[in-house]
């Protein structure tokens, strides 16, 4: 995915290579964060459930910055920076969940 966002950076933007970077450390960000996401599902239910519903939501919320991006195109520079952020961060607290529920199992 990494590959893609550079070549979108470079191609529709016209970004130089160490912008390019810059603006991925930003989309990166919210990885820093998974450990705050693990207590917040295990503190904070929703809907009766510590991990489906998380699950369910942020999936349906991926789908949806996913096909906000592709269809609608990225915008301005500030637009693809906050919906790829946002993607991180869904991906992150999922990434989180999936292996909360592989070590119950």
């Amino acid at each position: 995915m990494s590959l893609a966002i550079s070549d979108l950076f470079k191609t529709y933007y016209g970004l130089e290579p160490g912008r390019i970077q810059s603006l991925m450390a930003y989309t990166g960000l919210p990885v820093a964060f998974k450990l705050l996401y693990g207590i917040t599902s295990d503190t904070f239910p929703l809907f009766g459930s510590r991990r489906k519903s998380y699950l369910i939501i942020l999936s349906a919320i991926e789908f949806i910055l996913i096909c906000t991006l592709s269809t609608l195109g990225p915008g301005t520079e500030i637009t693809a920076i906050v919906i790829l952020g946002a993607m991180a961060f869904c991906n992150a607290f999922l990434d989180v969940i999936l292996n909360s529920l592989i070590i119950i199992v």
